[in-house]
């Protein structure tokens, strides 16, 4: 009898470690497992190929730990319940002779190893239990690994970053520049930017750190991802900055009643009727999908909405002021020899002028004769003073006399002149002045000119310019106005739109527009029909940066079959750089 128990031991033994795979290392895996779900962690892989090489280990551990649960089940199937082996069936557990009265001790000890027996299967049981509950919880943290990588490495967000990381390398460099904030101070950026910064602009005693950066050509506002809309409305720009201003590394701006000049550098006429905009950051969104599931018309959220609907814009706010070409005015310290004679005859010698000379001449008469007829080829000058206009005078002249000789100028004396007379009358120039035309102030009754000291503006007279009285984003800009009809241009891109940038540039206008997406479409709203313009689109394809360019006339007619080609930031700039050609 003990035999046989011990052969009923070593079966049931057999038989679980059989049943039971090697469970010695599954919590070392299962910690490997959490490890690779942690976010962040580098150990799920985010390409493809990786992506699907362990979504394969994974299938195939479910398929095994499955086909090892049926084939456990249809094997217990055949079995009669209270045994695990179809071997022990054959043979009796507990001797089936009769037994003498005289060894009543058999029964207690039958009953001893099928006690022993009920323990072993129910170990048996137990273990199964726990590995069907381990098998249970690998399926659960599959399910939850898949929604994970479903959630945190989408392509689409892959494409996104990717595409604003390559946007991040075209990104405009900033300039700064170290103040004195007690002087009037000018400053030149690299693209042609004049900033005139009087002093006490800010509220300090400190130095003042501003940083510029200049938007000027094509190139810059299509790499930095800027659009001309405000509010909806097209505008045609002259430029843009990005100016703040820092002390000891915090932000401030100008000071109440203080204000910038900022003077742009085009020159041309197109600069005339340019408004100053301000710029405000917001959030865009995607554009809205009626309930009919038709597509949307017309503007949505101030039309200037581009590709990803959750990044941040420009909205361009209109100011009342104006840019001007005037601003500044130039006066010229010079020895008054103009030519402007009392009266002037002709003779058969030449011609003969009569001057009148300054109350506080700097040469001496025959001098300031002598100049003149060498200046201006008179063959003879006549030199006079300026009689007092007393009241015999004023009944004896005559009225157009007295008139005439109140109005002619003094020669003889140094006079602040415009550097126009001066360069009429080829005048030499020993002061120079330049100041404000409209001044600063008054004091008795008289305009103070606003100079600066120890500035050469005489270069900035020319150029349009405009007070800036808060810093930020600053644009000069002016309404397209256009009266041909206007639609709504779409462009199918063929794939999620939200993953691109896609803007269009006009045709001679200096003018850049944002679309709104909606799924593989982008839509450019209220724009004039028949206008000429390029759609640009950079997106991500296959893990590799692309670009497509396309030349089109705005119409009814959707733009289809964009062509992409790979691109690289240098490639990128490079081709717009012929825009502004």
């Amino acid at each position: 009898m003990q035999h046989d128990n011990k052969d009923i031991d070593n079966r049931l033994q057999n038989l679980e470690n059989q049943s039971l795979p090697d469970l010695s290392k599954m919590d070392e895996h299962w910690q490997q497992m959490k490890t690779m779900l942690q976010p962040g962690s580098d150990s799920i892989p985010v390409d493809k190929v990786s992506y699907k090489k362990y979504m394969r280990w994974i299938i195939a551990a479910i398929l095994i730990s499955g086909l090892f649960l049926v084939t456990y089940k249809l094997i217990n199937q055949n079995k009669p319940a209270g045994n695990t082996d179809s071997k022990l069936v054959q043979k009796p557990l507990i001797d089936t002779k009769p037994l003498a009265d005289t060894t009543p001790s058999l029964e207690l000890i039958n009953r001893k190893d099928m006690t022993t027996i009920k323990a072993q299967n129910l170990r048996v049981h137990t273990s199964l239990q726990k590995l069907k509950g381990k098998i249970d919880n690998v399926r659960d943290t599959v399910k939850l690994a898949i929604l994970l990588i479903d959630k945190t490495n989408t392509p689409g967000e892959d494409n996104k970053a990717s595409l604003a990381g390559f946007f991040k390398q075209l990104e405009k460099q900033p300039q700064e520049f170290v103040i004195n904030n007690k002087r009037d101070t000018l400053i030149s950026g690299e693209d042609g930017t004049a900033l005139l910064i009087p002093a006490n602009t800010f509220d300090s005693n400190n130095e003042v750190v501003i940083t510029l950066k200049e938007f000027y050509s094509y190139e810059d506002i299509i790499t930095n991802k800027l659009t001309t809309c405000s509010d909806g409305k097209q505008l045609i720009t002259g430029g843009m900055i990005h100016l703040i201003a820092t002390i000891n590394g915090k932000e401030v701006d100008i000071q109440p009643g203080k204000s910038i000049r900022w003077f742009v550098p085009d020159t041309t006429n197109s600069m005339d009727q340019m408004q100053l905009f301000t710029g405000e950051k917001e959030r865009k969104k995607q554009a809205p999908v009626f309930e009919d599931g038709g597509e949307p018309r017309g503007f949505f959220n101030g039309g200037d909405t581009a590709a990803d609907g959750t990044l941040e814009t420009v909205n361009w706010i209109a100011q009342p002021q104006y840019f001007s070409s005037n601003y500044l005015v130039t006066s010229v310290k010079v020895l008054d020899l103009k030519n402007e004679p009392l009266r002037s005859r002709q003779t058969k010698k030449g011609s003969v002028g009569t001057f009148i000379i300054s109350d506080q001449p700097k040469i001496s008469r025959e001098e300031l004769a002598d100049e003149l007829k060498e200046k201006y080829g008179y063959y003879k000058v006549k030199i006079k003073s300026r009689k007092k206009d007393t009241f015999f005078r004023r009944i004896t002249s005559s009225f157009a006399l007295r008139r005439r000789i109140q109005s002619a100028g003094d020669v003889g004396d140094s006079a602040w002149v415009s550097d126009e007379v001066a360069k009429r009358y080829d005048l030499q120039v020993t002061e120079t002045i330049t100041y404000t035309q409209r001044g600063i102030g008054y004091t008795n009754g008289y305009a103070v000119k606003r100079t600066f000291q120890n500035i050469n503006l005489n270069k900035l007279k020319e150029r349009f310019s405009v007070d800036i009285r808060t810093l930020g984003w600053i644009n000069c800009d002016r309404f397209y106005l256009d009266s041909r009809p206007k639609i709504d241009y779409y462009v199918d891109l063929d794939d999620t739109a939200a993953n691109y940038y896609t803007l269009l540039v006009f045709d001679k206008l200096r003018s850049m527009m944002p679309g709104y997406t909606n799924g593989n479409k982008i839509i450019f709203p209220n724009v004039p029909e028949g206008l000429t313009a390029k759609v640009i689109s950079v997106g991500i394809q296959h893990g590799k940066t692309v670009t497509a360019m396309e030349s089109v006339q705005l119409s009814k007619q959707p733009l289809t079959g964009l062509k992409f080609e790979g691109t690289s930031p240098a490639a990128f700039k490079e081709e717009l750089i012929g825009f502004d050609k």
